[in-house]
């Protein structure tokens, strides 16, 4: 289309084409319709038009599906699959990632970075994955408190069809002095889910994985922070015992060596102190380790100075920071 002369013209002039045939051939079988051309003696002959038109749909078909782009991969996926379906009042539910009881290895995403970054950022926090049949699938869940973001966790796995159309549910757990309620729900398993859990939990145990500083995007990040952050003095904290072991998963707390490496991904620290690994040219701001004043549990505080930077790295229209936990 680009690289021919006057490509743009040839292939808008083919696509209306093959669009305007189609509205040819409508109207040839509505004059049929009209005249009664199926009936006797004509039946034979209407048959064999019947099965011209299934022949002309198959081709269009496979024009459409030849395509390399979205366009061609979801037609691919979506029409055989209707055509399996008895009852059209179901053909929303005839995608393979929605469908329900569809076998984790045909759920197939589409994972892009946002699908990517939400869960990395939100694994960080208080989600854990787990190991489920043939795949991986993750579960989230927030104290009702932090119900307002929770919500939109839920909506944005909800609407690209990772989980139920069911709300998150309400569940009970003991505190210190008092009963504390939290929301909580998982998305669907898949097999293409497994790297990220395979990443995060190597040897059973939850862990910073070592490629982390390819996956913390500026939306990772948010969802980190909205996770797990909160405003202390005039800067950020953010906890790093991401939930407790259960006895489908071991949540366990990032360890001081995880903690030291999640610093030293975020900043650009300057002067003679150890700078930042592969991000310290995107995320220049100053972050340090500090006990959380429990024996093996940390926080990183990430200072005043740098958070009118960190404001400025969540994309337009995402969860932003405030009001942090604490605030």
């Amino acid at each position: 289309m680009r690289d021919v002369n006057y490509g743009f013209l040839l292939r808008y002039a083919h696509a209306n084409g093959a669009s305007f045939f189609f509205f040819c051939v409508y109207l040839h079988i509505a004059r049929g319709l009209y005249y009664g051309s199926y009936r006797s003696p004509r039946n034979s002959l209407w048959i064999i038009g019947v099965i011209i038109f299934i022949v002309i749909i198959g081709t269009a078909f496979l024009g459409y599906v030849i395509v390399w782009g979205q366009m061609s991969l979801w037609g691919n996926l979506f029409v055989p699959q209707m055509l399996n379906f008895n009852s059209t009042s179901n053909l929303f539910y005839t995608i393979p990632f929605i469908r329900p009881r569809t076998k984790a290895n045909e759920r197939i995403g589409p994972h892009d970075e946002d699908v990517t970054s939400v869960i990395i950022g939100s694994m960080l926090g208080d989600c854990h994955g787990e190991k489920h049949g043939n795949g991986s699938r993750f579960r989230f869940q927030q104290e009702d408190s932090h119900m307002e973001y929770f919500i939109w966790i839920h909506k944005f796995f909800k609407l690209r069809g990772y989980c139920s159309e069911t709300g998150p549910k309400i569940k009970t757990r003991s505190g210190e002095n008092n009963i504390r309620y939290y929301y909580s729900f998982r998305t669907f398993t898949f097999t293409s889910f497994d790297w990220i859990r395979e990443m995060f939990y190597p040897n059973g145990v939850k862990c910073v994985p070592k490629e982390i500083d390819q996956y913390l995007t500026p939306l990772a990040l948010a969802i980190w922070i909205q996770d797990d952050g909160g405003k202390v003095s005039s800067g950020l904290k953010i906890a790093t015992n991401p939930g407790r072991a259960t006895a489908r998963s071991a949540w366990g707390r990032f360890t001081l060596e995880d903690v030291d490496y999640l610093c030293k991904v975020l900043p650009f620290w300057g002067g003679n102190r150890p700078c930042g690994a592969v991000l310290n040219n995107k995320y220049q701001f100053d972050a340090r380790p500090q006990s959380a004043g429990v024996s093996n549990q940390y926080v990183i505080y990430i200072s005043k100075s740098s958070i009118i930077t960190l404001s400025k790295l969540v994309p337009e229209g995402e969860p932003r920071w405030g009001p942090p936990r604490g605030s």
